[in-house]
């Protein structure tokens, strides 16, 4: 497995044996969600392989690919897009802001000034104000940029299912090229479907390579095993004294799913323990050289020395813990810490 866990405490062999059996009991019930049946099957890589042309058309004719997901899909999407971003890519990506507020839209409409916008629309789940909103603005904003720009391609993709009401007819009547999610599809549970896969294929990520990740970690057999730990410590937290840390940007959307899998947890365990989550990877896209200073990293880097700073304060309490880390933001390491993070969910939430 790619995803390298650590705990805080040491943990004793009865609650090993225990978290086994927790993580038997809940795979044994959920490995029938579509999200791992389509894994395992691989039949996620069959429907991202009919996008093939469709991304190929976005990545050649576009410089910007916007994401509008309805609130419950967000969090999933914006993870791996996130992650994926800090690698090369031709095309910008953003995602429209989950907030009526003005000045967010206005700061988003300079960005797209003057470049060619194609708007991928996720509609999955409840359509809600905001959505509706930001569909209105920046399906008219795509318009009038390719107007002025003469533009004869695509520049509306939507990912819907069959509740959909505002874009399920707008498209129809369109004509817009439409993407179906099987019924059934979670919104919270997106990292191998079509709503985070087309994104990818525009970016020109290594969806194949990806899709292995994602595949290689919900297949493993640590999961009955010790893997199981991290999910069964989940379950056992009360979420209010869950807290979740990150030393690098390209994580924190993922932190904010893992947040709002929490807050939707429905066994609610009030008299639950602490317990700190830190997530991160063991080389940042980014880094800066120092000067050396007192308590600098040895080989004067930045990076190096934010992450052992993070890892000190972290390790230094007494609380359960764990520090998931994966070796780089690759295709492959992002498919596997996406697997890794839903099949967790899946053991906390029983």
């Amino acid at each position: 497995m790619n995803v390298n866990v650590l705990s805080r405490t040491t943990i004793h062999e009865s609650i090993l044996d225990e978290a086994r059996a927790h993580c038997n009991k809940v795979l044994d019930a959920k490995w029938d969600s579509l999200w791992i049946k389509d894994s395992i099957s691989k039949k996620d890589i069959d429907a991202a392989s009919q996008l093939f042309i469709h991304g190929k058309e976005v990545s050649e004719k576009s410089d910007v690919l916007l994401i509008l997901p309805t609130k419950q899909s967000r969090h999933s999407i914006e993870s791996v897009v996130s992650m994926a971003k800090s690698q090369i890519s031709d095309i910008e990506v953003y995602l429209c802001p989950d907030s009526l507020d003005p000045k967010d839209q206005e700061e988003l409409i300079n960005l797209l000034e003057g470049k060619a916008v194609t708007l991928f629309v996720v509609a999955l789940g409840e359509e809600d104000l905001v959505f509706r909103a930001n569909y209105a603005i920046y399906k008219k904003l795509a318009f009038q940029i390719a107007n002025k720009q003469s533009e004869e391609r695509e520049r509306i993709y939507v990912a819907l299912d069959e509740s959909s009401e505002t874009v399920a007819q707008d498209a129809s009547e369109n004509n817009y090229p439409a993407m179906r999610f099987p019924e059934g599809t979670d919104p919270n549970y997106l990292a191998n479907s079509i709503g985070v896969t087309f994104p990818l294929l525009a970016m020109g990520i290594d969806l194949e390579e990806y899709l292995k990740g994602f595949y290689d970690t919900v297949a493993a057999p640590d999961w009955d095993r010790d893997a199981g730990l991290f999910g069964y410590f989940l379950s056992k937290a009360a979420p209010k004294e869950i807290g979740l840390y990150a030393y690098q940007r390209e994580v924190k959307p993922l932190l904010n799913w893992l947040k709002a899998i929490i807050d939707s947890k429905t066994n609610i365990n009030s008299d639950g323990l602490n317990l700190d989550i830190l997530i991160g990877s063991e080389k940042s896209p980014l880094d800066i050289m120092t000067p050396s200073f007192q308590g600098c990293d040895p080989d004067g880097s930045l990076s190096a020395l934010n992450r052992r700073n993070a890892k000190d304060m972290f390790f230094q309490k007494e609380e359960p813990g764990f520090n998931l880390e994966i070796e780089d933001f690759s295709s492959y390491s992002i498919g596997a810490i996406m697997a890794f993070i839903q099949i967790s969910a899946l053991l906390m939430t029983e």
